[in-house]
């Protein structure tokens, strides 16, 4: 197994002080070191973190995604939706450039009603220092993944058990992703 995964692959679970309602789940990177999850993504100035609810009640039902700026120190945080019932965080972020802008993005996985996997893409705005979720353009929930530089593959969910769509192709363009 490669080293830097299996340093990786068990989560560091930190309590957030004694007033907070979340628990962090954080993977970024080793202080100490330049070895990261990412190693691909060179010079990432974010440190990315999970948050999920600290009351076990409500473990499970959603998380968030936690970015601290490491540039300007500004935080945001985006609501996600509900987690796979066990996971490490790589299974629930994945960092890279889907729109082939030279900035990273963000992947975010969740669990649809119907226990399908469907994706979320956060792309990096550069004006604003900030992730945007970007789906606008795309009718459908489903799981995405990249094809070529800029662009990625839909796979829609299934719905209502009898409503199949065909998995769709889109590549960015002038500030949009456009069907293929």
């Amino acid at each position: 197994m490669n080293k830097y995964l299996s340093l990786f692959s068990s989560v560091l679970i930190l309590l957030m002080g004694c007033s907070s309602d979340i628990v962090k789940i954080n993977y970024y990177e080793a202080r100490n070191s330049q070895e990261r999850i990412y190693p691909h993504v060179k010079k990432f100035p974010f440190e990315i973190s999970v948050i999920e609810p600290k009351d076990k009640k409500l473990i499970g039902s959603q998380y968030n995604i936690k970015i601290l700026n490491m540039k300007n120190k500004e935080i945001q945080i985006i609501e996600e939706g509900r987690p796979f019932k066990q996971y490490t965080v790589t299974d629930l972020l994945r960092i890279e450039d889907f729109n082939n802008d030279g900035y990273p993005d963000i992947l975010a996985s969740s669990i649809y009603p119907s226990a399908q996997t469907v994706n979320t893409l956060y792309i990096f705005d550069s004006g604003s220092q900030k992730f945007i979720e970007r789906m606008d353009d795309i009718p459908y929930e489903g799981t995405i993944r990249s094809t070529k530089a800029g662009c990625i593959k839909v796979d829609y969910v299934v719905r209502n058990g009898s409503d199949y769509l065909k998995p769709e192709n889109f590549c960015w363009s002038d500030g949009k992703w456009k069907s293929k």
